[in-house]
């Protein structure tokens, strides 16, 4: 039996819907892999905000919450940073503490307040290599 066109329209809707959804899971799979390789991780804070969640008819989402996330992912001008937070960080990740954690820490707070803050392209990077395994298929 023929399909008539709202059958026809459902059911290619409901193929790209699912091919949508399994892009959506690459993608968002290959940017928790990217912020692991390009070292952005501390706390994990910011690979525990990540999701990715359905929005609507044929809508998708990959989202991370973490306040500095959009900075990761574009970087930043020069401005000087709180020195506190850089200082926490120095200690946890580098282990220094004392005397060295506070000049290692005003060093680089001197440091983004004359260059800002290189982007580590998290998303960005994994979108282009999505698109690109899905070029190779054909």
């Amino acid at each position: 039996m023929a399909m008539n066109s709202e059958e026809v329209r459902k059911v290619i809707e409901q193929e790209v819907d699912k091919k949508l959804r399994e892009i959506t899971l690459k993608l968002f799979a290959k940017s928790q892999e990217k912020i692991v390789e390009t070292k952005a991780i501390d706390t994990g804070f910011l690979l525990k905000s990540g999701f990715w969640r359905k929005l609507g008819r044929l809508r998708y989402q990959v989202k991370y919450t973490a306040p500095y996330s959009v900075y990761l992912e574009f970087g930043t001008k020069p401005f000087f940073p709180p020195v506190e937070p850089i200082k926490k960080w120095v200690e946890r990740k580098l282990r220094k503490h004392g005397k060295k954690a506070e000049e290692t820490a005003w060093a680089i707070a001197h440091k983004i307040a004359k260059y800002g803050i290189s982007p580590r392209r998290f998303m960005r990077d994994s979108i282009d290599e999505v698109i690109r395994e899905y070029k190779k298929r054909g």
